[in-house]
């Protein structure tokens, strides 16, 4: 066949070269070389302006036909929007924005007791608000410190908000669209739903679930999606699938609006903060509702008796879920379908349903682990009984059953990166969020599987050279300016120390990653002013970058590379004593 049209002499492709100006062009030759029409020639007349119709409206099928014809597809899709869709038909819903978070402790003068801080309530911090999310019980001795679990509730950055009420219609999978402007940044994992009864007038607090479908017709939830605008759709059941909103119904909800970056505080920024009650008419409401018979509720008084304090920086906050990111998990929950039988299952599921209070998370089955975990503990680390170390012994202890062949370890990394010296790295799930993760996969798991969480091992990188003696030193990185490029030394010095601290920061790294130094020294090179760069401890020298990797509570686990290496499963690298990295970065000229 022909790969010309015999009447128009035209490739059978041609039709994708076209614009609205070419085609016009095209339709005006064919007319005058009919010599039928003459009007054509003329702009203005009616049939030139018929032309412009048809041309114009080519050029925007056109324009769709190249946009769709990518964007349709999941493979190749690269806006927003469009994937957004194309994964609501595999029932994925995106992670939205994370504001950051912060570890905190409590001290107060208070009457010995128990009570719980009400949820929502709040410091403030020279306008830096962070906020509870849920209820907090405690005990009260001695008139001093309040004993509760530090680890399992942390405070988020910014303060609650209420959305103006939705009186439901009554129609199966109801539908309400949290809709802000495009600048209000809300907490994905801070939204919470109440209804009050056009019947009872009493509220009642609604639960998130994945899927209505997996609910019971008598069931109190609702499902929750970030659309292709950025906006949040609650969607209700049908009293089939879910309880279905009756007439007249009233939905509250409330959510933490964030303040972005500028919500990041540092050590100390809570110490001696007065601790605030969220107070308004409707959730005062809200609260007598669904308060619980021996629940001990801080009363305004006594939470003003209530000071915080905060050890640790606050984490960073998370941005939307990006296009590559949703490509990415989407395939994982799409394949389990809250179905957990592979080590990806798990992993998927887990990084998609508590990407609020971890960073990573590798999971393995018990061959992997023997092979690999407890090999290390023995023959790296000559450990007499590897299963009495005491991490692994803590955490066989809290989760492991009798069996251990049936078993699968999961090493989660949290969010909140915490740090009792410059020299380890002890920052851990605690036993509550532990066990909060564990009663999440118990529903979804399979039969006879069963999850042991194992603490991962921390792995100090620094600066360093080998020696003789093969010891850790504290080298010094040198950097040649190129004499022909003016630059500040100081300034230099910042932005080679920075390329350092971005590439280790906690929400970068990953448990067995490969440390890529490479692409660590190729950075350096293309800061403006950077000729070469050497590593340097005495009179020794290595030509580019040289690190030292070590565990820094068994310190025989040493290691120096100068090119790229990899880290087990376990293990999670992080920079030492960034405190002092800076003064170890010295500019040279060349």
């Amino acid at each position: 066949m022909s790969s010309k049209f015999t009447d128009f002499n035209l490739d059978i492709d041609s039709y994708a070269a076209f614009d609205a100006t070419s085609l016009r062009d095209l339709i005006i030759n064919r007319l005058n070389n009919q010599n039928i029409f003459t009007d054509q020639v003329f702009q203005g007349s009616n049939l030139s302006s018929v032309i412009d119709i048809i041309a114009y409206s080519y050029h925007v099928l056109l324009f769709y036909l190249n946009k769709t014809s990518s964007e349709s597809m999941f493979s190749d899709a690269v806006v927003y929007e469009n994937m957004n869709r194309i994964v609501k038909l595999l029932n994925y819903s995106p992670v939205g924005y994370r504001t950051s978070t912060c570890v905190f402790g409590c001290e107060t003068n208070i009457a010995s007791g128990f009570y719980t801080i009400p949820r929502y309530s709040f410091v403030d911090a020279d306008g830096i608000i962070f906020s509870t999310r849920e209820d907090i019980p405690f005990d009260a001795r001695d008139n001093k410190v309040i004993v509760t679990d530090e680890s399992k509730y942390i405070l988020y950055q910014g303060k609650y908000t209420e959305f103006p009420d939705y009186t439901a219609i009554g129609e199966a999978f109801e539908n309400v669209t949290i809709s802000v402007n495009n600048n209000v940044l809300i907490d994905h994992h801070s939204i919470d739903v109440y209804v009050r009864s056009a019947q009872t007038g009493q509220y009642s607090q609604w639960k998130q679930t994945d899927s209505l479908f997996m609910e019971p017709s008598d069931s109190s939830a609702y499902e929750l999606r970030l659309n292709e605008n950025y906006r949040y759709e609650l969607k209700f059941g049908n009293n089939i699938n879910g309880k279905q909103l009756q007439q007249g119904d009233v939905v509250s909800i409330y959510y933490i609006v964030s303040d972005a970056d500028s919500g990041i505080i540092g050590p100390g920024k809570l110490n001696d903060r007065n601790l605030s009650l969220y107070t308004t008419n409707k959730f005062s409401q809200i609260k007598s509702d669904i308060k619980q018979p021996q629940t001990n509720y801080l009363t305004l008084e006594n939470a003003q008796q209530i000071t915080l304090n905060n050890e640790v920086t606050s984490s960073d906050p998370q941005q939307y879920e990006t296009v590559e990111s949703i490509r990415q998990n989407a395939p994982g929950y799409f394949a389990h379908q809250n179905r957990l039988v592979t080590t990806d299952d798990f992993e998927n599921y887990i990084k998609t349903n508590y990407n609020n209070i971890i960073t990573d998370v590798s999971v393995v089955n018990n061959t992997s682990y023997i092979n690999n975990h407890l090999k290390y503990l023995d023959q790296d680390l000559s450990l007499s009984n590897p299963l009495l170390e005491s991490r692994v012994l803590a955490n066989h202890v809290n989760f492991a059953s009798t069996e251990t062949h049936n078993n699968i370890y999961l090493y989660v990394v949290p969010r909140l990166e915490t740090k009792k010296s410059v020299t380890k790295q002890t920052n851990f799930l605690s036993l509550a969020q532990k066990q909060s993760i564990r009663e999440g996969l118990e529903n979804n798991k399979s039969l006879g599987i069963e999850p042991v969480f194992i603490d991962p091992v921390y792995m100090a990188i620094d600066l360093s050279v080998a020696t003789t003696d093969n010891e850790r030193t504290a080298a010094n990185l040198h950097v040649i300016r190129n004499p022909s490029i003016p630059r500040d030394t100081k300034q230099l010095q910042l932005e080679i120390t920075d390329v350092l601290l971005s590439y280790f920061k906690h929400s970068n790294t990953k448990l067995g990653q490969t440390v890529n130094v490479s692409q660590i020294y190729n950075d350096m090179l293309n800061i403006s002013g950077v000729e070469n760069i050497y590593t340097s401890y005495g009179d020794t020298r290595v030509n580019g970058l040289s690190f030292a990797l070590w565990n820094p509570v068994y310190e025989t686990d040493f290691s120096i590379y100068n090119q790229n290496f990899s880290l087990s499963h376990f293990k999670f690298p992080f920079l030492y004593n960034i405190e002092q990295l800076a003064s170890r970065v010295i500019v040279d000229a060349v």
